[in-house]
């Protein structure tokens, strides 16, 4: 036990309502312990009691006695079944004498007084007045989270109706058999290490942030003050009330500072990559920037020729009600998975709508690889050099012919679409053509001869060039030429990760490839179908099957895909991909593709047919802004650059500290921009212009002791030369919990005073993980929390509340409050992605960050966090 409460106060002035408290808790913790320790040795006393055995024994004595004493048998028989029956609905012997319960009522009803001690367990003890009830279903815990101390309840209770007043309501930390930590309305009261009591600080409590995450109403101060300074926020004071409840981006004037304003005023030309920590005015930037633009050039940068790019759609809502306020209307704003995936169907029919949801990690990896790009290359490259030799053996002997591979041969850059059609239009100079960026095709009389054998081989290679279904299909599936680029350009995938991404693309390729297939036959009409194949194949062809082609008529794209021969394989191909049901029938898995695959088709139709087109118009965008993308693959990247115009006007803003996925192929912004940068065939990465990234060093969100929380947490991934908050504030508090009913308790009488106190507050409570996410929130739905959301499809609705929600939810937002769920070893290890979502989550907080725990606290919090833990 510890000290007398007397000797804790030595050398201080003395608190006696601590003491008090103190020693009623001690008090009562000693019983409880008592009382377990008592049951302990009852129970050991009497372990022979085994009920099932004495059942069984007597009926044996029944089996074998005479007729005159097989009543009382019976009897006794009953009894043990009854007694049996009534010990199985108390859970005895299941409360952890280490920490026994978490909460403490004392309840007055008429002249009654009852206590009622709050546990994950359910403990009675009528010899000691001991009573602990298990908090997730006991009707009486109810009064515990939604009542507190001097409130009275009216609740009804296995259909009888009880009223009555809360005497006391205390939470308490108890670990080790100690009494730890001590919660109620006179205060929070911690145990030192020295056994001694303290009152606990201001920083206990939520408190004063109230509109501290960024709103328009907020930013008042004069022009080019910087956000977050006391200018910016104005006489009016931080958070003041104008009736609206959305919470927007400051105007421009507001906002910037000299460096962010060099950033905005760039010239409409060129790449910008604007690299920020968490609450940098990264996004604000890119946003500004793409509103001068258009202010500047309203002609060129109409709304429909720019896009912005952002991570979720909780971000496509808010800076779709962001814009307007800017002066801009009518811009797309989108995900890239939605953006692609509309293409994608746009361009490829028949191709699954449905995706896979249980892709794994080495596949995902696989295809978001820097290597991916390359492998697309390495495609295009032998569908050229086919080409090519066709075109040569086609116009070999012909007059100009030379002329005509040497043009073919200058445009080897352009898609090997747009190069066939430029090739047809030199050698028939009246055909007309949209040639943009490109250079004039030279004029003048063609003989005969070429022009026909161009307009042949062009014919036959343009149906081939379309079936990109085809192309993608064979590419994943040609394991040879997947295990030299990958060797080449992605050396640290393991040959197990090749392993299973080779054997999964085998498989999902050939469902895809049979059901596409499936799809053309019935579109196709039987009088339209092609002729056979007279066996004679056409001067030049190759011996490559995504070339493969029956001269002069209109075939069906022929699908190709090689399957990766296994131990395992057989000869019954039925068993591929079919079972059988309970009634007997076949059910084929349906074909589905992976989301990864919207960017490799997309770039696949890039690099063979050409630039992606919408409502049969070319995409040309005239601005690009691309928030957080560091979260984008290198072939996602390269598919939305290469929707720009050759300007290449786009802004990238974006952290790296701030990855959400590790699986995506990023590393750093040079490797990434390196990785998508169109090069001629030979050009060595040298030859290329160097890549600028412009850093912005203050971080205007989040307060110092966040931000500082927020960097030791990236540990070996921080980067020395981040950003500094500006502004100063409560210290990032951790709490230690048994369970989560005691974290459910604590927090639900926070967030109720917090509630109440500051109406207009924005709280967001994140867990890791979904599932965590929906205890805590019926938990704090249980104690009436008000204005409580769960927020789980990214349906944030920016208005004061509580959102319950997991980290992948809130990249990009931020909050006056956020409280950091179950950050603890099992949930958050020392990985990077750990590291990774633990800052995200940390960032989103501009005014007061809380983190709690059962259990052992994670190893990426600081020391002296954990030293000074509630």
């Amino acid at each position: 036990m510890t000290a007398p409460t007397e000797e804790r106060a030595v050398g201080a002035e003395r608190d006696e309502e601590l003491e008090r408290i103190v020693a009623e808790e001690e008090k009562t913790l000693a019983r409880v312990q008592k009382a377990i320790q008592n049951r302990a040795r009852r129970d050991e006393f009497s372990s022979g009691h085994d009920y099932d055995a004495q059942l069984l024994a007597l009926r044996d004595q029944i089996n074998e006695a005479r007729l005159e004493d097989v009543p009382p048998l019976i009897e006794e028989m009953e009894r043990l079944t009854e007694v049996a029956a009534r010990r199985s609905k108390v859970v005895e012997g299941m409360v952890d004498p280490d920490s026994p319960y978490f909460g403490r009522l004392v309840l007055e009803e008429g002249d009654r007084k009852r206590e009622v001690l709050i546990g994950k367990a359910t403990y009675i003890d009528p010899k000691s007045n001991t009573r602990i009830v298990d908090w997730r279903d006991a009707p009486v815990s109810r009064i515990y989270y939604r009542y507190d101390e001097g409130d009275e309840y009216d609740e009804n209770f296995g259909g009888r109706d009880v009223q009555g007043e809360v005497l006391v309501r205390r939470s308490v930390a108890i670990g080790s058999r100690l009494l730890r930590r001590i919660g109620c309305p006179q205060g929070i009261f911690l145990r030192t290490r020295d056994a001694t009591w303290r009152r606990a600080g201001d920083s206990s409590r939520l408190k004063g942030g109230q509109g501290a995450a960024m709103r328009a109403e907020g930013h008042h101060g004069p022009a080019g003050a910087p956000a977050g300074s006391p200018a910016s926020r104005g006489r009016l004071g931080i958070g003041a009330d104008d009736g609206r409840d959305e919470k927007f981006l400051p105007e421009i004037t507001a906002l910037i500072d000299a460096r962010q304003f060099e950033l905005i005023t760039k010239p409409d030309a060129g790449l910008v990559v604007i690299q920020g920590g968490a609450g940098s005015g990264k996004t604000t930037i890119g946003l500004h920037r793409l509103a001068y633009l258009a202010f500047q050039d309203p002609k060129r940068f109409r709304s429909d020729r720019m896009l912005v790019m952002v991570f979720n759609e909780a971000l496509v809502r808010y800076i779709s009600r962001v814009l307007p306020a800017l002066g801009v209307n009518g811009v797309p704003v989108t995900t890239f998975a939605t953006w692609a995936e509309k293409l994608r169907k746009g361009h490829l029919k028949g191709l699954p709508d449905t995706y896979e949801t249980d892709t794994p990690a080495a596949v995902t990896r696989f295809k978001k690889h820097q290597g991916m790009l390359r492998l697309v290359d390495a495609l295009v490259t032998d569908v050229a050099g086919q080409l090519e030799r066709r075109l040569a053996a086609a116009l070999h002997g012909i007059e100009a012919g030379d002329q005509a591979m040497a043009f073919w041969a200058e445009n080897d850059r352009a898609p090997l679409l747009v190069r066939l059609g430029r090739l047809e239009r030199w050698a028939a100079p009246e055909l007309e053509g949209d040639d943009e960026g490109e250079r004039p095709i030279p004029k003048g009389p063609r003989p005969i001869a070429l022009r026909h054998a161009i307009e042949r081989t062009v014919k036959a290679a343009r149906r081939e060039l379309l079936d990109v279904s085809s192309a993608w299909a064979e590419m994943l599936t040609d394991e040879a030429r997947v295990r030299r680029v990958y060797a080449e350009h992605a050396p640290e995938l393991d040959d197990d990760d090749l392993k299973t991404a080779l054997g999964w693309c085998a498989d999902r390729c050939a469902r895809v490839v049979a059901e596409l297939e499936v799809h053309r036959d019935e579109e196709t009409p039987k009088d339209k179908e092609p002729k056979a194949s007279k066996g004679k194949k056409d001067e030049g062809e190759g011996d490559d099957p995504a070339l493969r082609f029956v001269d002069g008529e209109e075939p069906k794209p022929k699908l190709v895909v090689r399957r990766r021969a296994s131990d395992e394989d057989d000869d019954d191909e039925d068993d591929d991909d079919r079972s059988v049901g309970i009634d007997g029938a076949v059910e084929t898995e349906p074909a589905r593709l992976d989301r990864e695959d919207d960017a490799i088709l997309l770039r696949l139709v890039q690099r063979l047919r050409g630039p992606l087109v919408k409502n049969k118009e070319r995409i040309r965008y005239e601005h690009i802004l691309i928030d957080e993308a560091q979260d984008l693959s290198p072939v996602e990247m390269a598919v939305v650059l290469g929707a720009s115009t050759k300007d290449r006007s786009v802004t990238l803003s974006g952290d790296v500290a701030q990855r959400l996925y590790m699986d995506n192929g990023f590393k750093s912004w040079e490797q990434l921009l390196s990785a998508v940068r169109t090069r001629r065939p030979g050009q060595k990465e040298s030859a290329l212009s160097p890549i600028e990234v412009e850093p912005l060093k203050v971080q205007y969100r989040s307060t110092h002791p966040i931000i500082e929380l927020a960097q030791a947490v990236l540990g070996p991934l921080a980067d020395p030369k981040s950003g500094n908050a500006i502004r100063d504030g409560a210290p990032v508090e951790l709490f230690r919990f048994a369970h989560s009913g005691e974290a459910v308790g604590f927090l639900g009488e926070a967030l109720r005073e917090l509630m109440q106190a500051e109406p207009r507050a924005s709280v967001a409570v994140v867990a890791r993980h979904p599932e965590q996410a929906d205890i805590y929130y019926k938990g704090l739905k249980t104690a009436e929390v008000p204005h409580l959301r769960r927020i789980a499809e990214q349906d944030f609705p920016f208005k004061p509340g509580i959102d319950v929600t997991d980290v992948r939810q809130v990249k990009g937002l931020e909050f006056d409050y956020v409280i950091l769920l179950e950050v603890s070893r099992s949930v958050f290890s020392t990985t990077d992605e750990a590291r990774h979502l633990l800052h995200i989550a940390a960032t989103r907080a501009a005014h007061q960050l809380w983190i709690t725990c059962t259990g052992e606290p994670s190893d990426l919090l600081p020391q002296d966090l954990k030293d000074r833990a509630f």
